[in-house]
């Protein structure tokens, strides 16, 4: 935090940053199922959506996926599940 930021300045800009941190990782795999967003792309989203709430601008990177008939993109793991 530099002196002239506010606290909340200064959260912004940490998050900003964490963002920008989670987005060059960002990835999801396939299950064989649906796509299923790795932790930093959960974090990376979480994050984008904090700080849309505060009014704040983010430099999303996200790429969207493919849009493949039959599958299903969510964060929830059904790799588990019967066919």
């Amino acid at each position: 935090m530099t002196r002239s930021q506010t606290p909340m300045e200064a959260m912004i800009s940490a998050l900003q940053e964490a963002h920008e941190y989670f987005a060059e990782r960002a990835d999801a795999d396939h299950n064989g199922i649906s796509y299923v967003a790795n932790t930093e792309m959960r974090l990376q989203l979480e994050i984008e959506q904090a700080l849309r709430k505060a009014g704040a601008l983010t430099t999303s990177r996200t790429v969207p996926l493919p849009i493949v008939p039959g599958f299903v993109f969510d964060a929830e793991d059904r790799s588990g599940a019967a066919a």
